[in-house]
């Protein structure tokens, strides 16, 4: 166990400095912020290993789906965190209203998911299946395949949605009115979502029980999922609202260097 603490030290080490070295053109590097950073990259590292071990237990490959709507909102808190440890409360409004709309985002994935039976052991994405069957009979390179791009690429991505915040440390963090009314206008967003989120469902449940009980399926039914309130409209609005409070929020005078994120 020792050496399984020092072999993960080492990385972490390995990815601070190159972390901390890019970081340091927009960020002063300073104790505090070599403290975050080892922080982040340490549950970067803890969430990477835990999807590797669950899926040579499992051999199921949506390790990463399930932390999908849950890291973001725990990289946020710790970001904030720090920010109100340094700053005070009442200095890092914005960084709580940025954890909030993270978290309201995470939720309402988090419950589609739930719905969906996505944490159930069964609960594998039917895409993999495919996925799979181009690996078939090459159990190492599905290994290989698994653990580069299912395991570390999309755990890095993960990683990169808090670097806006993390940059915005710089920079004032009170939380203006545009902040604000923007912040509200994302909760009106998410709102949006969940409501396109419960047509779907219910239209899914009615459409597959009418399967299984072996009747012709008719208007909608047969065509599609075609009325509702536009989930893909709001979702991409959603980003263009997480990209304000990472770049032209805050009087940022370089907001491009902060849509790493986002985008």
């Amino acid at each position: 166990m020792a050496s399984i603490t020092d072999f993960l030290s080492e990385i972490s080490d390995s990815l601070l400095y190159w972390i901390s070295h890019p970081v340091q053109f927009v960020l002063p590097i300073t104790v505090p912020t070599l403290s975050l950073c080892n922080t982040l990259v340490w549950v970067l590292l803890v969430s990477s290993l835990f999807c590797w071990i669950m899926f040579l237990l499992t051999d199921n490959l949506s390790q990463v789906d399930r932390l999908w709507s849950i890291l973001p909102p725990l990289y946020s808190a710790v970001v904030t965190y720090y920010c109100i440890r340094e700053k005070g409360v009442s200095q890092s409004s914005v960084m709580l209203l940025m954890t909030l709309i993270s978290t309201l985002w995470g939720g309402r994935l988090t419950f589609q998911f739930v719905m969906k039976d996505g944490y159930s052991s069964a609960g594998e994405d039917y895409r993999w299946k495919y996925v799979k069957e181009v690996f078939e009979g090459r159990y190492l390179a599905l290994q290989f395949f698994n653990l580069f791009f299912v395991v570390i690429y999309q755990n890095i991505l993960l990683f990169l949605l808090v670097v806006p915040q993390v940059v915005l440390l710089a920079r004032d963090t009170t939380c203006s009115m545009s902040d604000a009314l923007i912040g509200l206008l994302y909760v009106g967003l998410v709102i949006l979502e969940t409501v396109s989120d419960n047509q779907q469902q219910v239209f899914q449940i009615e459409k597959y029980k009418q399967i299984a009980e072996g009747v012709e399926l008719k208007g909608e039914y047969k065509a599609g999922f075609l009325r509702s309130v536009s989930s893909s409209t709001a979702d991409i609005l959603t980003t263009y609202v997480r990209s304000y409070f990472g770049g032209s929020s805050l009087s940022s005078p370089s907001p491009d260097l902060v849509l790493t994120g986002p985008l």
